[in-house]
């Protein structure tokens, strides 16, 4: 992909791990997540461990974009399973998260049981790798 992003299937776990190495435009970030989409499915995977803490904290635009497009297309186009999605974010993160007012409620809606997958945040990638494995 590009510098700014790891993608790396682990067969031994069938998990995609996906490491933000750097901060990328919101361009960049659409086309980013689309390739993500794009490995997920190759490998046939519903466990996707995605590690955002190198990211900055998300704003208004690049919450909604990935909570109301990219998540229910995501959801949509693995038809094997149920996905599941573990952000391991930074204490930075989970604070903006839980304190931004334009923000939060964002969070929230992708959180939400009722969505056609299941995302949880970490701060701990043990924790992370734990949940999607059990």
């Amino acid at each position: 992909m590009t510098p700014a992003l790891d993608l790396l299937y682990r067969p031994d776990l069938d998990l995609l791990m996906v490491r933000w190495l750097a901060d990328v435009s919101f361009t960049e970030l659409q086309a980013q997540y689309e390739a993500i989409l794009i490995e997920g499915q190759s490998h046939h995977t519903l466990r996707w461990l995605l590690d955002v803490r190198r990211r900055a904290v998300p704003t208004q635009e690049a919450a909604q974009w990935v909570t109301h497009n990219w998540l229910p297309r995501a959801a949509a186009a693995i038809s094997s399973g149920w996905l599941q999605l573990a952000y391991f974010i930074s204490p930075t993160r989970d604070e903006v998260m839980h304190s931004d007012v334009l923000v939060q409620p964002i969070v929230q809606a992708a959180l939400a049981p009722t969505q056609p997958y299941d995302l949880r945040m970490f701060k701990d990638e043990g924790d992370a790798v734990r949940w999607l494995t059990t």
